[in-house]
This record gives structure tokens, C-alpha cells and sequence, in this order.
């Protein structure tokens, strides 16, 4: 009985095992400082949808860039809005692509009609950046992006996507925590070892070439995570970009985290599901580190959720083995060890930190999410989560 329980904590404590080689790979890893090469011309494209509330900001952001105006342009694509974004970002300097498909909607869709439809707007690109509407671009993310490509080699680049709103509660705090561990260390410590750093969905940068060959073939809810596999099964390794920094808003209210989750965890189960053998399939061109190392974070769970784990085993293991509950304390103090270092990389502010005490409410308002994942249908179609600002509007109609 000993011999079977030691084997379930160790087998419970190889993700923090994994997150540890992360978190070494990370420290190694040295970002190459920028340079003075060549500036390429970069194309980016906001997909929209509703957003004339913020389209104007994250526009104006960019063109706050420190990179040459004759080497950048941005497009927004419109998608089935039904209020004034259209109007509101032609009043800027960009070119304004509205789609009216009603029956096809989603990022995925629109992006995908964009670039095999109007492939002529990109003629004349090196690089295309997907940024999302409600972003706080920094002023150097363009110039950066540019470094990140200055290898004929880089295909797909993934800058830092960090939060926006770190400070307005504990909600948007922890979600601060979570993403410089999802977002920071763990990209970081993947391309040192050989794998992929992802796809985020804010932030990207790849070859016009691959895009205009491919279009966007990832239509899922998910579609960061699922045009990641799709890129590996064809090769191309995504690289992580630190400096090239964006900022998006995290959900505030509990209804706007549950729209989010169930979008991200949901629809990241089904696309497991379906690539996670193709990856592993003969017709598979990913590198064998990179395989491995997709298989570890794939069975990895969200940071919270895996402390959790960790804690019910250690208490568990305490009272049936003499032994074995040193396994998930182990894994308790590096998963500690790995979150306090990638706040330190990210310059976390003491509200960040003090929100990571809240993490016990948080587990139990997810845990009803967490069981219809496991045993629900799914997501099944693509649900634009409320920002800030409606958010307030609708609890004061209340």
C-alpha cells in the first residue's frame, strides 16, 4: 500500500517537476538586447467586435510607437458589429475592413476570411500583428516585435501579454499572478528547453508569407491554443518575445470570469482532445522536445487549481502513508517558488502580491466550473466577454 501511494505522490508532484525545469530554463535563458537592424514593414490588425469604446485608445497607442510611421499600418476588422466601431476608428489613421457574416462568427472566422479575402492588403508586409481591441500597447512593441524577426529563421513570435487593470481587485490581481507564470516564466523556460512558447491570442507576430500560404485555420473558441498545435504539427516553433509587452483587461466581475473560463478551459479540453495525438503522429514534423514538452504542459493544470490538488494530497497522503505526503509538499514549496519568481521577473506591484491570499475563494468559486468542464457538453460556440465598462453601465441599471 505504501509503494502504491509514494507512486501516486510522485505522480502527483511531476508537474511541479516539470514547472521547476520551466523555472531553471527560465533563469538560464538570456534575452539578446535589441539592435539597430533593419526596420521591416509590420501590419497590424485589430479584430473588433463591438468595441467602439475602446477601439480609439488602443489605436492612438500604437501610433504612439516608437517605430518609423512609413513602416507600419494598422487594420481593423470590423466583425459583425452592430454598434458604431466602424465609424468611430475611421475617424484614425487606419484602414477599416468591415465583415457582415452573421451565421460565421468568432476571431478565428473573421481573421481567417481577412487574410483570404484581402490578401492584397498585405503586399507589401514583412510582419503581421494580431492585437486585440482593448489593448494597451507598449510604445516599443513594434520595435521589438521587428528584433524578434530579425532571424530569417523565426517564423511566429508571441510577445508578453500582461494585464492592464492589475489593481482594480483581487480578481484582477490574481489573473496579474497567473499570467506572469503562463505568460512569462513558463514561455521562457519552453523555448530554452526546446518547445513552443504558445500562442496567447493578444500580441502576435508572424511571416506574412505563412499567413497569406495558411490563412487562419484555427476556428475553435480556443483558437491561440489551437493554431499553436497546428503550427507545431507543421514545424514552426512559437518564440517568446519578453520586451515586446501589450496589456489587456482582465475580468472584474464574476461574470465576466466566467464567461472567460468557460470559453478558455472548455474549449482547451476539446482541442487536447483532438491534437494531442496528431502531435505525437507520424505525419508530425515537431521536434522531439518540443513533443515532450507539450505532452508536460498539457497535463499541468492552471497554477490555482494545481496548488489545490497539491494541498488535498498532501493531507491526504499525511494520514495513509508515513512518507509519501513529502511528495506534494515538495511540489507545494517549488509551485511557491516558480509563482514568487516570475512575480519578481514581471515587477509585480505589493497588490499582486496580496492578492494571492484570496486564491482559496477563488478555487471555490471555480470549482462548479471545473466540474462542468470535466462532465459538461463543452463550449460549443464563441461568447464575447463584457469589458469594464458595460459591466459598470449594467450594474447601475440594476
Amino acid at each position: 500500500m505504501n509503494l502504491l501511494l509514494t507512486f501516486i505522490a510522485i505522480g502527483l508532484t511531476l508537474p511541479a517537476a516539470y514547472l521547476g525545469l520551466l523555472l531553471l530554463g527560465a533563469c538560464l535563458r538570456r534575452t539578446r538586447q535589441s539592435g539597430g537592424e533593419g526596420k521591416q514593414v509590420i501590419t497590424v490588425v485589430i479584430p473588433s467586435h463591438n468595441e467602439e469604446a475602446g477601439i480609439t485608445q488602443t489605436i492612438r497607442a500604437l501610433h504612439q510607437s516608437q517605430y518609423p510611421k512609413d513602416k507600419y499600418n494598422i487594420i481593423i476588422l470590423a466583425d459583425n458589429c452592430t454598434d458604431q466601431t466602424a465609424s468611430v476608428a475611421a475617424k484614425e489613421d487606419v484602414t477599416v475592413i468591415e465583415r457582415i457574416i452573421p451565421d460565421i462568427r468568432g476571431k478565428g472566422q473573421a481573421l481567417d476570411w481577412l487574410f483570404k479575402n484581402h490578401s492584397w492588403l498585405f503586399s507589401q508586409t514583412d510582419i503581421i500583428s494580431i492585437v486585440d481591441a482593448d489593448t494597451q500597447v507598449d510604445p516599443k512593441f513594434l520595435e521589438e516585435l521587428n528584433f524578434a524577426f530579425s532571424s530569417e529563421t523565426v517564423q511566429v513570435v508571441q510577445g508578453f501579454y500582461g494585464v492592464s487593470n492589475p489593481g482594480v481587485n483581487w480578481r484582477t490581481g490574481l489573473s496579474t499572478a497567473a499570467l506572469a507564470v503562463a505568460h512569462h516564466l513558463r514561455p521562457l523556460g519552453r523555448n530554452q528547453w526546446g518547445g513552443t512558447a504558445g500562442l496567447k491570442g493578444n500580441g502576435m507576430g508572424f511571416r506574412t508569407s505563412l499567413l497569406l500560404t495558411s490563412g487562419w485555420p484555427a476556428l475553435s473558441v480556443v483558437e491561440d491554443l489551437e493554431f499553436t498545435l497546428i503550427l507545431l504539427e507543421q514545424g514552426h516553433r512559437v518564440q517568446y518575445a519578453p520586451k515586446a509587452k501589450v496589456y489587456g483587461e482582465m475580468a472584474v466581475s464574476s461574470e465576466q470570469a466566467a464567461i472567460q473560463r468557460q470559453r478558455w478551459e472548455g474549449g482547451r479540453l476539446q482541442i487536447v482532445r483532438q491534437f494531442l495525438g496528431r502531435i505525437w503522429g507520424k505525419g508530425s514534423k515537431a521536434g522531439w522536445p518540443a513533443r515532450f514538452d507539450l505532452l508536460l504542459d498539457l497535463i499541468t493544470p492552471p497554477l490555482t487549481q494545481y496548488v489545490a490538488l497539491l494541498v488535498f494530497g498532501l493531507i491526504g497522503l499525511f494520514f495513509l502513508s508515513p512518507y509519501a505526503w513529502i511528495f506534494p509538499l515538495l511540489g507545494l514549496l517549488l509551485a511557491g517558488l516558480v509563482l514568487a519568481t516570475s512575480l519578481v521577473m514581471t515587477k509585480a506591484s505589493p497588490k499582486v502580491w496580496m492578492s494571492i491570499l484570496m486564491t482559496p475563494f477563488f478555487l471555490l468559486w471555480k470549482l462548479p466550473l471545473i466540474v462542468n468542464r470535466l462532465f459538461g457538453k463543452g463550449v460549443q460556440s464563441w461568447r464575447r466577454t463584457p469589458r469594464v465598462n458595460e459591466t459598470i453601465k449594467n450594474e447601475k441599471s440594476l
